[in-house]
């Protein structure tokens, strides 16, 4: 079987140690012995495979992984059981953010019922305890994915000229009177304009993490911050409207 080669660009970014190397750090804390075990097997195999250099830390108690700011810090990517005894998933992984805004967060549990509080520190998945043989190397296939997606550019031809952007600082784009308006992240909050129909765009940036909300509008996902009352509020607190048609749909599709 041929497992991807992920980019010496990819890692560099994100696996850069203070020495200069590049090596993934991962901490998997939980307070079954059994699963904290199995997920660290099963992430020796996957990294094995793929022949990436990695270092994998376990912990037995939330209390363990949060006793050191810096121990935090380190860490790439964190697998953590939201049921822990003396303190809950979602409170450790808000303090790691506090800490480390860019760390990938994967919540493992026997039963969800946290997903919208796990939105809302940006996990990248939630992974059954039942189902850990399939669903921890989809989940570090969906971590090395979304570091392409950051990592991926695109030429747009604006009305003032040729400009390659990073797609995943793109916040959303407008369709009005026969022009398009990209909202871009370049430092602050920049705007583009080109001729274009947001129909063409949309087949361009889709598989990039974009949904269509209204016929005049295509977000990021990544900057929704939630979706209530017919309404898409951003982490820009800008407000973009949902048809009372689409609404359904869009609410599902964020939330998948």
């Amino acid at each position: 079987m041929l497992f991807p080669i992920y980019s010496d660009k990819i890692v560099a970014k994100y696996f850069i140690t203070k020495e200069g190397g590049h090596l993934i750090n991962i901490a998997v804390c939980d307070d079954e012995k059994y699963c904290r075990l199995k997920i660290k097997q099963l992430l020796i195999q996957y990294l094995d495979q793929r022949k990436l250099e990695y270092n994998i830390d376990i912990f037995s108690s939330a209390e363990e992984f949060c006793e050191q700011s810096l121990c935090q810090s380190k860490y790439n990517i964190v697998f953590l059981d939201i049921n822990l005894k003396e303190m809950n998933g979602i409170d450790v992984a808000y303090k790691l953010r506090s800490y480390k805004s860019d760390v990938f967060i994967a919540f493992v549990t026997g039963y969800i019922n946290y997903a919208l509080d796990g939105y809302k520190v940006d996990a990248i998945r939630y992974i059954l305890k039942e189902t850990l043989d399939i669903s921890i190397s989809e989940c570090m296939d969906a971590i090395f994915r979304k570091m392409e997606i950051q990592l991926s550019k695109m030429e747009f031809i604006f009305t003032t000229g040729k400009r390659q952007i990073y797609i995943n600082n793109i916040l959303y784009i407008e369709s009005h009177k026969h022009k398009l308006n990209f909202r871009v992240f370049e430092m602050d909050l920049k705007e583009y304009e080109m001729y274009e129909r947001l129909d063409n765009i949309e087949l361009k940036v889709r598989e990039y993490g974009f949904l269509r909300i209204h016929k005049s509008f295509l977000v990021n996902m990544k900057y929704i911050k939630r979706i209530n009352h017919y309404m898409v509020i951003l982490l820009s607190d800008d407000e973009l409207p949902v048809p009372k048609l689409r609404y359904q749909e869009v609410k599902e599709a964020f939330l998948i």
